[in-house]
């Protein structure tokens, strides 16, 4: 059973911390995350935006500290990639100014498909890779290197990655704090199996479109 549906993204605590500038911008300088640099992990990358003025890591300065921030992981739609996820420049501030991380993973490309990147979950197809498994190495490495707090996840995605949400938090419940997909849901139960749909987007909203 799923424990939270979150609809909005100020349902978590909020814990920043403020650096020194010459911290900040040489521990920067040192890590992954930016548009052109994505963070690289055992089975795929991810990128990551952080909010204003929060240190991007205390752990691989070798600083111990208690002091984590929540985080809105976010898979993208077809045809997309965690890199077009931080483009969404309006999206992303949102959740900075609230702040959220936001990490932005990557999906894989299928070969012979017409949609290019896209995450491989759907039980009729043929995996590509373990995408609970992909997410636990983006939160345990992100955890690591921008003091990301695990306990304090919000996973969100928008039309095939929103359908990826909901297969997680089926897979595991406990991946994240909450839950709250874009555009896809999950119908009916019969028997003890989940049954999922895809129902079609409204093209008429412009907001979402965007």
């Amino acid at each position: 059973m799923i424990k939270k549906i979150a609809p909005a993204l100020f349902l978590l605590p909020l814990f920043t911390l403020v650096a020194p500038n010459t911290v900040l911008s040489e521990t920067k300088n040192s890590l992954c995350g930016g548009i052109g640099n994505g963070c690289q992990v055992k089975q795929g990358t991810y990128h990551i935006s952080l909010p204003s003025g929060i240190l991007p890591s205390l752990s691989l300065l070798g600083t111990k500290t208690d002091h984590s921030i929540p985080a809105v992981i976010f898979y993208h739609g077809a045809g997309r990639s965690g890199a077009d996820t931080l483009n969404n420049t309006a999206m992303i501030k949102a959740m900075n100014d609230r702040g959220y991380a936001v990490i932005a993973p990557s999906g894989l490309k299928r070969p012979n498909s017409r949609f290019g990147p896209g995450w491989s979950f759907i039980p009729q197809r043929k995996k590509m890779r373990d995408e609970l498994a992909f997410t636990r190495e983006v939160l345990d490495d992100a955890s690591f290197k921008f003091n990301i707090d695990r306990n304090k996840i919000l996973m969100s995605g928008f039309s095939i990655g929103g359908s990826l949400v909901w297969y997680l938090a089926c897979q595991d419940n406990k991946v994240a704090a909450a839950y709250a997909p874009c555009w896809r849901r999950i119908l009916v139960t019969r028997t003890n199996r989940t049954r999922l749909q895809w129902p079609h987007q409204a093209d008429a909203d412009t907001w979402m479109a965007r």
